[in-house]
């Protein structure tokens, strides 16, 4: 086998010459694997002459499973002694240039490659140092609420009705039209009025509520709900609230610090958080001069991105997000 090599428009074009020596052997083992798919009658299944099948059923029977065989065994061959060629796509045969002559068979695979890159300026580049913002008193009292919020505990409540905030424990049967729905039922529910997690309109008729009361509630679900077939409806949910718990937070002290965090006052947590608040922002300025000097690079530099390697990040995205 020799083969030559064309570069085109960040393609390569592996050109291979077969000669008819090599190309018997692989019409031979696809002979060998393919032998057991005919039958000729007088012969068992699979053990058919060669000569027999390319009689019958014609001399280029086993051409087209020789072709891929040695296009994948040559390839190969050829990145193995090529080492610095990247392959940023799957090979293909191209089949317009599959010549046969007296001498054997010659083709081209074409592969994508990782296309030439030609700097610009990437020595001596200046760039805007980027400011670390101040620290602001609310940054620190926003973290402190969402440790709270974390601590926070629910007291059961059983002298009055359901307020704003509280979370209940709610029994609901929903139905369209008077036919109830798939996934509309529930027992033993848990919500938190106000989180707005259930459909428009629905937490706030619950308001007022009071343990073991029933009551209808009428909604309607919103025209782009994930449910086509509810999508825009007007229901009718029967529910039930079966206790009521509100939500109550630590007191921000001394003793919140000590239960939270490894000091003993509210003021070393506070300068502890805002130590925190710090590092991170000087963090992201950091990650972001890396990012205007890369940007700054890449400005000056040429290259030509293949759109095979842009399609293959898109796999890629995809396949994440799955």
């Amino acid at each position: 086998m020799k083969y030559t090599v064309e570069k085109k428009e960040g393609k390569l074009f592996i050109n291979f010459t077969v000669k008819n020596e090599e190309w018997e052997t692989f019409v031979q083992k696809a002979y060998e694997q393919n032998k057991g798919k005919y039958n000729v009658p007088g012969f068992r299944k699979g053990h058919v002459p060669r000569r027999v099948l390319e009689n019958t059923y014609g001399k280029g029977i086993f051409f087209e499973d020789a072709l891929y065989a040695s296009a994948t065994e040559y390839y190969g061959q050829y990145l193995d002694k090529n080492k610095s060629v990247v392959p940023v796509a799957r090979p293909v045969l191209d089949e317009s240039s599959v010549k046969v002559d007296d001498k054997g068979v010659k083709y081209a695979v074409v592969v994508v490659v990782k296309p030439d890159v030609v700097l610009g300026q990437y020595k001596g580049l200046t760039i805007a140092k980027t400011k670390v913002p101040a620290i602001k008193a609310a940054e620190v009292d926003a973290e402190i609420k969402r440790v709270q919020e974390r601590n926070a505990r629910y007291l059961e409540v059983t002298d009055r009705a359901v307020a704003e905030g509280d979370e209940i424990n709610l029994d609901y049967s929903g139905s369209v039209d008077g036919v109830k729905f798939e996934g509309g039922t529930a027992q033993g529910q848990t919500l938190v009025i106000g989180s707005h997690t259930f459909i428009p309109g629905f937490e706030e008729q619950l308001v007022g509520m009071n343990i073991g009361e029933e009551k209808d509630i009428n909604v309607t679900f919103p025209t782009e709900y994930h449910s086509e077939e509810l999508a825009g409806k007007a229901a009718v949910f029967a529910v039930k609230v079966n206790a009521i718990k509100v939500k109550e937070l630590p007191t921000v002290d001394d003793e919140f610090a000590k239960d939270v965090s490894e000091f003993s006052t509210l003021k070393e947590y506070k300068a502890d958080i805002k130590k925190s608040i710090k590092a991170d922002k000087e963090k992201a300025a950091q990650h972001q001069d890396e990012s205007n000097l890369v940007e700054a690079v890449v400005t000056g530099a040429q290259v030509e991105i293949p759109s095979e390697m842009i399609e293959e990040q898109i796999d890629d995205y995809i396949e994440e997000f799955k």
